[in-house]
């Protein structure tokens, strides 16, 4: 692996080591592209917009919780709307804004724009376990057969356990707005955002995904919760953590 481009969530920005410069990690080699509270139709739009800027030998996707919505708009409607809503990605004519999960950064965030609030709400209101498993396992079909296409290997996975509910950590509270967030609040906070949404394998999309490009044995939220090495948010993994991760369960060396 020459060249390699590593997508996703702030999992992947966690990853890069923007926050522990101890870490010497290889940026002439691997090519964090995240965005924070990103779901997985905004990351594949990501991965399709850098293979078209730049060659890679290998392509590595984190993919985020079943769950996120993400809403896309013309460049000229986001200019249009100025805000300083920090969870958008621009990627060519669209921006995308980030929701950060039915709980997420779109509620508690006062800046998000009116009109992209009330858009979330209504997504959020109408959404169902399966139409959110559609929604993230379309985008992976076509991440696939795109990658497939342009002949570049690649390898995937979630960045949690999206076979379990997370029903003994998530609060059943999902309205974030008009609570009080101390530390000993952010676990169950953070899970609800980010880990919510388990996959139904009843879904016609299911059989079409190819598992095999799924080879890690254990996802980095619970790797790194396993090992102790999350921020302290209790989500979030620690750079150290995910640098180990990707050694154990890729075989790959982010430092080299």
């Amino acid at each position: 692996m020459n060249s390699v481009l590593i997508a996703g969530c702030s999992f992947v920005g966690v990853a890069a080591g923007y926050a522990d410069p101890a870490l010497d990690i290889n940026h002439d080699r691997f090519k964090f592209f995240d965005a924070p509270a990103a779901g997985n139709r905004a990351i594949a739009a990501r991965v399709r917009y850098e293979l078209f800027r730049a060659s890679y030998d290998h392509v590595i996707v984190l993919w985020s919780g079943i769950n996120r919505i993400d809403i896309p708009i013309t460049q000229k409607t986001h200019i249009r709307t100025p805000s300083n809503y920090r969870y958008i990605s621009v990627l060519e004519e669209w921006a995308w804004y980030h929701s950060g999960g039915i709980a997420g950064s779109w509620q508690s965030d006062d800046v998000c724009p009116a009109a992209i609030k009330s858009q979330f709400r209504q997504e959020y209101l109408n959404q169902t376990a399966r139409s959110a498993t559609d929604t993230t396992l379309a985008a992976i079909i076509d991440t696939q057969d795109l990658l497939k296409s342009c002949k570049i290997p690649y390898t995937m996975c979630f960045i949690y356990d999206v076979n379990q509910s997370y029903n003994d950590t998530v609060d059943k509270v999902t309205n974030t707005k008009y609570r009080s967030i101390a530390f000993d609040r952010w676990p169950q906070w953070l899970a609800l955002e980010h880990c919510l949404g388990k996959i139904d394998p009843t879904s016609s999309l299911y059989p079409m995904i190819d598992w095999h490009s799924f080879n890690s044995v254990i996802p980095p939220y619970e790797y790194c919760a396993k090992q102790n090495l999350q921020q302290i948010d209790r989500f979030h993994p620690t750079s150290v953590g995910m640098a180990q991760w990707f050694e154990t369960q890729f075989c790959i060396d982010l430092t080299s």
